[in-house]
């Protein structure tokens, strides 16, 4: 809706997964049932030439391997939060434990399920908050900066680095204790976009 000249907007969407799989087993259960939880809010307003926008997300996690639920939400990994800290860092974080698990001289058999570790660059296991300003000085210019701060839901779980301790101690990603903090990320992005005569658009 809109006060005066300023347009004020808001949108969310949110996915509960629920049953019961047979896709992951361990020595315990040959079947899980699934409680997972993942939802985005997102507002802002419009000024016309700025545009300040507030985007709140989570996705649930799971610590715990050796019960029967799963609660490991993962969106979309087409839904990009960020540039550097999903979709980069923890992809490759997460990528990195899935080779080591089924390295032959770690595990002389792969886990069941452990090709669904790597998450792709996809959000899970996190809260985060994404503001953004997007300014527009003048018809070709747009100025866009974002700031990115996550959490996990749950302690960030790496299944390798937790085997080292016979799954004893919930461990990180690199061996970090209790790694509740994903990070912090700052983007900046200028466009300009020119018309040259007989090219069309060049931006």
């Amino acid at each position: 809706f809109e006060v005066g000249h300023v347009r004020l907007y808001a949108e969310g969407g949110a996915a509960v997964l629920a049953g019961e799989t047979e896709l992951f087993s361990s020595k315990d259960h040959n079947s899980h049932q699934l409680e997972e939880l993942g939802f985005v809010a997102r507002g802002g307003a419009d000024f016309g030439w700025s545009n300040i926008r507030l985007e709140f997300g989570y996705a649930s996690g799971d610590t715990d391997s050796h019960d029967d639920r799963i609660r490991s939400f993962k969106f979309d990994r087409d839904y990009g939060v960020g540039l550097v800290l999903f979709g980069e860092y923890l992809g490759n974080l997460t990528a990195a434990s899935a080779w080591n698990v089924s390295r032959p001289h770690t595990s002389h058999v792969a886990p069941a399920g452990h090709s669904h570790i790597p998450t792709d660059g996809a959000v899970t296991n996190a809260i985060y908050l994404n503001p953004v300003v997007k300014l527009t000085p003048s018809p070709n210019v747009e100025v866009l900066l974002g700031l990115l701060y996550a959490r996990a839901e749950e302690e960030a779980f790496d299944p390798f680095q937790s085997g080292m301790k016979d799954g004893a101690e919930v461990k990180g990603y690199r061996g970090a204790a209790h790694p509740v903090e994903l990070g912090w990320e700052l983007d900046l992005a200028v466009s300009y976009t020119a018309e040259l005569w007989g090219l069309g658009t060049l931006e």
